[in-house]
């Protein structure tokens, strides 16, 4: 975590054009979709999560080797953008199920749709919060993919889960501050939430034994 708050500072334009980049995905997505519907979340999936990634790989630089900069940056948008999309596929389709399962209650008022919506809301936090350590890994461990890739994820979250809570809690306020107050603090929040990320994935794999950052 040290890392992280040193390279903020020397890294600040790479940082800053990879928040931008998130903002300019979420500002294309709320124009496509607005609102928040099961449709939304797909179009969010599709053009906040390429340019998210791309900055979870310059923070994941920034923790593991010191390093990052817009060349790297260009080139993992180009690279792992797909693959982190395919790497959301769980959280996102839950999430949309969820939103699905709130409105059958809502027009029906049907006390069984409680049960499909309890499941989706279960599946959704999790997924969300095991996402925080699965782009990350995904991004810095190519060969980890699937079923391997997540349960990594889920393990390390099981094992940390304030580390990880606290990177969904950061990127809550931080949307509930620009809700409250003004949207452009939302520049702020994609660098800090990635680099937290990051760090809270290789702090608390270096501390379980499991992967040594490379230096």
């Amino acid at each position: 975590m040290r890392r992280a708050v040193r390279g903020v500072w020397p890294h600040l334009p790479v940082l800053l054009i990879g928040s931008i980049a998130v903002c300019a995905g979420a500002a294309i997505a709320t124009l496509i979709a607005p609102g928040l519907t099961p449709v939304s979340v797909l179009v969010i999936a599709l053009l906040v999560i390429p340019p998210f990634a791309a900055l979870i790989a310059v923070a994941n630089g920034i923790v593991v080797r010191g390093d990052a900069t817009v060349r790297q940056w260009g080139g993992s948008l180009i690279r792992s953008g797909w693959r982190a999309v395919t790497v959301a596929v769980p959280p996102v389709v839950a999430l949309a199920l969820l939103l699905t399962a709130v409105e059958v209650w809502r027009i029906s008022g049907q006390s069984w749709v409680l049960v499909p919506l309890g499941v989706a809301a279960t599946v959704s936090a999790i997924g969300v919060l095991g996402l925080t350590a699965a782009l990350p890994l995904a991004l810095e461990r190519p060969g980890l993919r699937g079923t391997a890739l997540w349960l990594s994820a889920l393990f390390l979250v099981a094992k940390r889960p304030l580390s990880f809570i606290a990177v969904a809690c950061l990127a809550g306020m931080g949307i509930w501050a620009a809700t409250a107050w003004t949207a452009s603090l939302l520049l702020l929040l994609p660098a800090p939430v990635a680099l937290v990320a990051s760090a809270a994935v290789w702090t608390s794999a270096a501390r379980l034994g499991l992967a040594a950052p490379k230096e």
